[in-house]
């Protein structure tokens, strides 16, 4: 070989070398990646997809990248499966921060279609400063459709409201119904509460008020009927009690007392008043600034009467009193301090997280008997009710509470109290008026002088009274005279006026009644101001005294409603009974009981 010959071979030798040495020889198809975008802003994702295939084959470099690309194309084209198996041959360490994140959103799409929704959430615990705003609404529905296959409907939702503003109109309208379908199955307790708990501002409030709206607006208003069947009436038995003095006070500077103080409303409102000014003066706590405000006599008045409240440093109010006020203020997305509203909202009206509803109605009372009966086990009864709102209300209530304990309402009447004789009606509820018909047949049929004489009906245990003493004076005495009816009689507080009148009240003997401690003078803890103490004042006697009593409780219980929400199994000593809150944010009474012996209120075991 010549000297040329072999220089030529040496060169062409370290050139293959070299080759050998710098790695593998990309090679560059004839598709770009320019190819590849357009295809997919074309819409044609699944060529778009093959095309970065073959780019991530024929460059090892960017191999990484191209197949992120290609498995993005893949989900837009809809083959989820395909697009999971190219995401997962991805190496995540070879790609920048911002390529990660939109992996990490392909791989937890790929968890869910595996049904995997904890592997899901996982991948999606990124931070919303990280995303862009394509990919942020990715996280957000993604993150819906996991907690939704969690079973954790409220975050779903929450996750559709924050998704919302970042959608165009068509697509709101389907992400709203996907977040109101998440919430439809929330049992009513769970709404209630949600509702409750909810900020006022923020967008989930508004849906869950929406819905609770249209599921509870069938209930009917001014009644918590249903209420109490869903939350029944205390006893005292294992029911455990505290006197305000004990309970850590919540820090208030400034008390607004929201009454009205003319129209209807306002002889009410000052005995209620009276009894707010008793307990703020006795009041051995530190006591912050009390402030009266007229709340007027329409509903927008009164919302005026707040808002000024609030503007004007109040820090914590007492108030409204009528219902349609109450109703109308947790219904508005006003700014809400802490309130204790002076009656119940209409049902679909629920106070927010640290405010409460105080009232005293008939209901309450009346299902108070149904608890009374089941301790006794007295699950057959007699009703006999006015024929006015009072005893509609106060049927209502009963026969939601004592059937929700198993009870039976084995007869009823209504009672108009327009005549002292009421022998037929209550021996139609006797069910005596059919024996004595046939005693006339008999007579007729064999000339005899048979004689009636009734027998207790055995399917009775006791008879309510749902009416007011005037109409119970009537009646009482000729219950007693019936041989065929069950001895054991109940009532509400509306069968006593207040005042011991053994003359008036002994036709009222034997029949038990619930009240607040305060009208039977029963044991009150030492905080609270007496009857005696209160003696100088004209609303702390009369039909007004149990309002008068209702104010001492509101002012007791304003600085201890974080205590009483927050401990729905216990209860503080009032005046009005032992008070405790459910979780509708009402506060509920357990009365005392009385017995009517020689017309004078003795207490009752």
């Amino acid at each position: 070989m010549t000297r040329s010959r072999f220089h030529l071979s040496l060169l062409m030798a370290l050139a293959l070398t070299a080759c050998a040495s710098s790695g593998p020889v990309e090679y560059v198809p004839d598709v770009t990646e320019m190819d590849a975008r357009t295809a997919f802003v074309e819409g044609d994702f699944r060529r778009s997809a093959d095309l970065y295939l073959d780019l991530a084959n024929a460059r090892p470099g960017q191999r990484n990248r191209f197949r992120l690309l290609a498995a993005e194309a893949l989900r837009q084209e809809g083959d989820l499966a395909a697009m999971a198996q190219v995401a997962e041959s991805i190496q995540r360490d070879r790609l920048r921060d911002d390529l990660m994140l939109r992996l990490d959103l392909l791989l937890a799409e790929a968890e869910l279609l595996r049904n995997n929704p904890d592997g899901a959430l996982a991948l999606l615990a990124i931070p919303d400063e990280l995303h862009t705003r394509t990919t942020r609404m990715r996280a957000y529905e993604l993150r819906a459709r996991a907690y939704a296959a969690q079973g954790k409907r409220l975050a779903a939702a929450n996750e559709r409201l924050q998704l919302e503003p970042l959608l165009e109109s068509e697509e709101r309208a389907l992400n709203r119904s996907e977040a109101q379908e998440a919430l439809a199955e929330l049992s009513d307790e769970e709404l209630r509460q949600l509702i409750r708990d909810t900020p006022r501002d923020e967008p989930l409030y508004a849906l869950l008020a929406t819905l609770g709206r249209e599921r509870f607006q069938g209930e009917r208003q001014g009644s918590f009927a249903r209420a109490v069947q869903a939350a029944p009436s205390r006893s005292t038995e294992n029911l455990r009690t505290f006197d305000t003095e004990q309970l850590p006070r919540d820090a208030t500077r400034q008390v607004a007392l929201l009454l009205p103080l003319s129209g209807p409303l306002a002889n009410p409102a000052s005995a209620l008043r009276d009894g707010v000014m008793s307990a703020y003066f006795a009041d051995r706590g530190e006591r912050p600034q009390l402030l009266v405000y007229d709340a007027g006599t329409r509903t927008d008045e009164t919302l005026a009467a707040y808002d000024r409240a609030v503007a004007e440093g109040a820090d914590r109010i007492l108030g409204p009193l009528s219902r349609e006020a109450v109703t109308a203020l947790f219904q508005s997305n006003r700014q809400i301090v802490p309130t204790l509203a002076l009656n119940y909202a209409d049902a679909p009206a629920l106070s927010p997280s640290g405010s409460l509803q105080f009232a005293l109605l008939p209901e309450e009372e009346a299902a108070a008997i149904a608890v009374r009966l089941a301790e006794k086990q007295q699950r057959r009864v007699l009703v006999i009710h006015s024929n006015d709102e009072f005893g509609e209300r106060a049927f209502a209530a009963f026969s939601a509470a004592h059937e929700a304990r198993g009870g039976k309402i084995s007869g009823k009447a209504s009672y108009a109290g327009d005549r002292a004789d009421q022998s037929a009606l209550l021996g139609k509820l006797a069910g005596s008026d059919s024996g004595r018909d046939r005693l006339r047949y008999l007579r007729g049929l064999l000339g005899l002088d048979l004689k009636y004489e009734p027998a207790p009906r055995a399917d009775l245990d006791a008879i309510v009274l749902l009416l007011r003493a005037p109409q119970a004076r009537l009646i009482m005495p000729q219950l007693r005279t019936r041989a065929d009816l069950p001895a054991d009689y109940y009532a509400t507080s509306a069968v006593y006026s207040g005042r011991p009148d053994s003359a008036l009240d002994r036709d009222l003997d034997g029949l038990q009644f619930c009240d607040s401690p305060w009208m039977l003078d029963s044991w009150l803890p030492g905080s609270i101001p007496t009857r005696i103490e209160a003696a100088g004042l004209a609303t702390s006697e009369g039909p007004a005294t149990r309002l008068f009593a209702f104010g001492i409780d509101a002012w007791r219980l304003l600085p201890v409603m974080e205590w009483v929400e927050s401990h729905p199994g216990e209860a503080i000593d009032g005046a009005t009974g032992k008070l405790l809150s459910d979780r509708s944010g009402r506060v509920r009474r357990v009365m005392a009981w009385a017995r009517f012996e020689n017309g004078v209120p003795v207490a009752a075991p």
